[in-house]
Order: C-alpha cells, then structure tokens, then sequence
C-alpha cells in the first residue's frame, strides 16, 4: 500500500484563526507499478493546458483529473493513464464517474503491447 505522508506544498500549520479552504496546486500523482490507489474523481478528465516546447514536444498533452486518495486523505492531479480514462468514459457516460472511488491498480505490460494493463474496480465509502 501506499504511505501516508503529506502532500508536498500542502501545509496545515497556519495561524490561529485560519484554515485552509482550497488547494490552489497540487502534486502530481503518477500510478506506479503494482501500488493500488484508493481514489475519488473529484471533478472530471480534462486535458493539460500546460505546454511544453514545441521542438521537444512529441505526443498531445496529458489526461489530468484531481482525485483525493481516501487512504490518506491527499489531494492530487492524476496523470491518467489512456486505459483508465476510456474504461471510465465508456462505462460511466457524461462524466458520471466524478464523486466516486475507484481501486486502481497500474500492472506489468502485456507482451508485445506498449500499455500497461490496470485493474479498475468501483468502490463504496462505508461510512
């Protein structure tokens, strides 16, 4: 499982009388390779609108979504991988994936394929 540590950027030690409203940024989360991640959509996949040198840029811009990890509670900006982002379009059409959580486990390559495999399984909050 992934450790529970603070996001970096995202400080809680703010003056008596304060608190925190809104994460203007924040940290970018990559899946890694067999680390299965908790996390609710919290609005919907959108493309990057960060561009990157025009010399040095090869693909179009990132799938992005902001996803909390209900493990630790983090807020981040998903790097969504293409997998993920066309299961969830087509098995929750007009976005109807935001609000929920999602098991997603990013796993090893098939042979001869250039994606990774991933396992996607819809979650209930037991509260």
């Amino acid at each position: 499982m992934a450790k529970a540590t603070k996001a970096p950027g995202v400080k809680s030690n703010l003056p008596p009388g304060f608190k925190q409203v809104k994460a203007v940024t924040l940290p970018a989360l990559v899946l890694q390779l067999n680390e299965p991640r908790i996390l609710q959509f919290d609005a919907a996949i959108r493309q990057s609108t960060i561009t990157a040198d025009p010399k040095k840029q090869r693909e179009k811009p990132a799938d992005i979504a902001p996803v909390t990890d209900l493990e630790t509670g983090e807020q981040f900006t998903l790097l969504v991988p293409s997998i993920v982002k066309s299961e969830l379009s087509e098995k929750y059409p007009k976005d109807t994936y935001v609000g929920k959580a999602f098991r997603i486990v990013k796993l090893e390559k098939r042979k001869g394929k250039r994606y990774h495999d991933m396992n996607i399984n819809e979650v209930a909050i037991e509260k």
